[in-house]
């Protein structure tokens, strides 16, 4: 149900194109993170998430979700060039 409710925010996302920063609760970005990866939430992740760390996907035009890299350290995502 939450992945049904995020996805006209990540159509719109991947309309706007560009990057883009959001931050939510853990069960939004398990959300993103179980449609990202196929993942039913059922049993172990295929990654596990530090919750510390940044998370990234790719947003297509529909709303559908892609890892890109998960447990990034936040200092790596300040150093990255726009």
């Amino acid at each position: 149900m939450v992945q049904q409710r995020l996805r006209p925010f990540l159509a719109a996302l991947g309309q706007a194109g560009g990057t883009h920063i959001c931050v939510a609760h853990k069960a939004v970005i398990r959300a993103i993170f179980a449609a990202a990866h196929d993942w039913n939430m059922l049993g172990r992740p295929p990654v596990k998430l530090c919750w510390e760390q940044a998370h990234m996907f790719e947003v297509d035009a529909s709303g559908g979700v892609r890892p890109r890299q998960m447990n990034v350290p936040l200092a790596a995502v300040e150093d990255t060039p726009q």
